[in-house]
């Protein structure tokens, strides 16, 4: 399984069931793949465009055929993190 919503599984491509996916939950092991493993990392990314590119760049080199995630969207998840994991600070 490509990811854990179950959009993504291998059986899918397999049997040449060919949706796009949106979830983002499939991109989880393209990020882990980048050497972004956990949502702190997420959240302390830098370039929220250099991210979306190489998420873009991994679909395409891999044949994915998921739905690339737009700069404004891979800027919310890392917002997202940034707020979580400040929040998990706070609470410490």
């Amino acid at each position: 399984m490509l990811c854990s919503a179950g959009y993504c599984s291998l059986e899918r491509w397999e049997t040449g069931f060919r949706s796009r996916p949106s979830s983002s939950a499939c991109w989880v092991p393209c990020l882990h793949k980048l050497g972004v493993l956990t949502v702190s990392q997420l959240g302390a990314t830098e370039s929220a465009g250099r991210l979306q590119n190489d998420l873009a760049g991994l679909n395409k080199k891999y044949k994915l055929d998921l739905h690339n995630p737009s700069v404004d969207e891979v800027k919310a998840w890392v917002s997202n993190a940034a707020e979580s994991t400040a929040d998990d600070d706070n609470e410490k």
